[in-house]
């Protein structure tokens, strides 16, 4: 496993290379330039630079590339603090996990992974109408990156430049 830091690091990766919004990477035809989970840190940045993008699709798309940002870097955190659950609904018993420790980084972890993961269950498999959609996907990210930075704080590291607003 690589701890926190480092991810936070590939996040950091990420974030150096501009993207074109229309490519899309196709697993099971291009070759990845990074391993899978420095691919996945990016999620974060990429929900970021398609915010303002007023397609649905790619609102709900960063809705759920921003949840499964901060679901493995807590998910990372918590395995290095003796997190040992395992599936079926490991989503739920990390963030129950979470809410239960008395660090408050990690129970702030808990209780916003929390409500990012419901939002992406909304975005993901109901149809419904998300109200003021462009909103929630400026809070959804607003909170990984506050996490982000706590997360990176308490494990001793230096937290990634904020994305540009």
């Amino acid at each position: 496993h690589q701890s926190s830091g480092a991810l936070i690091q590939n996040s950091a990766h990420c974030r150096e290379a501009p993207r074109n919004p229309d490519e899309v990477y196709h697993p099971l035809q291009d070759t990845p330039k990074h391993s899978n989970m420095e691919m996945l840190f990016c999620y974060e940045p990429l929900a970021h630079e398609l915010r303002d993008d007023p397609r649905e699709g790619v609102q709900r798309a960063c809705l759920g590339r921003t949840y499964y940002y901060v679901y493995n870097l807590g998910l990372t955190r918590a395995r290095a603090l003796n997190f040992s659950e395992a599936p079926p609904s490991l989503h739920k018993k990390l963030w129950a996990w979470c809410q239960r420790q008395t660090n408050p980084t990690i129970k702030q972890l808990g209780i916003d992974g929390l409500r990012m993961h419901l939002l992406r269950i909304d975005a993901d498999y109901y149809d419904a109408p998300i109200q003021n959609l462009t909103g929630e996907v400026k809070k959804q990210l607003g909170r990984a990156q506050a996490l982000e930075r706590k997360v990176a704080q308490s494990s001793g590291q230096t937290p990634p430049a904020a994305l540009a607003p």
